[in-house]
C-alpha cells in the first residue's frame, strides 16, 4: 500500500487489525459500618480508572480483564485496598463496609 502525505510518498508494510479485548465490569457498594451509603472514590490500580460512587454509594465501571488492587477512599473514613480479578465479559462485585477514622 502506498500512502502520500504532501509531496512525499511512503510504502507501508502489512497492517494487522486485532479486536479489542472485551472488558469486564466492576461494580459494588460502599457503606459505613452503620449501613449508610458513603460517597467514595474508587481507584483501579495499574490503570487510569478512577470514579466516584453515586448518592447511594454504588459504582460500576468497565475494566479490562486481569487482576487489580482497588483502592477505596472516603473523607473521614479509613481507606481499604482490595484485590479483584476481572474476567472477560464477566461481572465482579466489590462491596465494602468502611469505618470512620478515630
Amino acid at each position: 500500500m502506498n500512502v502520500s502525505v504532501g509531496d512525499a510518498a511512503a510504502e507501508l508494510g502489512e497492517i494487522t487489525l486485532r479486536p479489542a479485548v472485551p472488558a469486564g465490569e466492576l461494580r459494588g457498594l460502599v457503606r459505613g459500618l452503620d449501613g449508610e451509603p458513603v460517597p467514595a472514590e474508587i481507584v483501579v490500580g495499574g490503570t487510569e480508572i478512577a470514579l466516584e460512587t453515586d448518592a447511594q454509594g454504588r459504582f460500576s465501571v468497565e475494566v479490562p480483564p486481569g487482576s487489580y488492587v482497588v483502592e477505596i477512599k472516603a473523607d473521614g473514613f479509613v481507606g481499604q485496598r482490595r484485590r479483584v480479578t476481572i474476567e472477560n465479559r464477566g461481572v465482579t462485585v466489590l462491596n465494602a463496609d468502611i469505618r470512620k477514622k478515630q
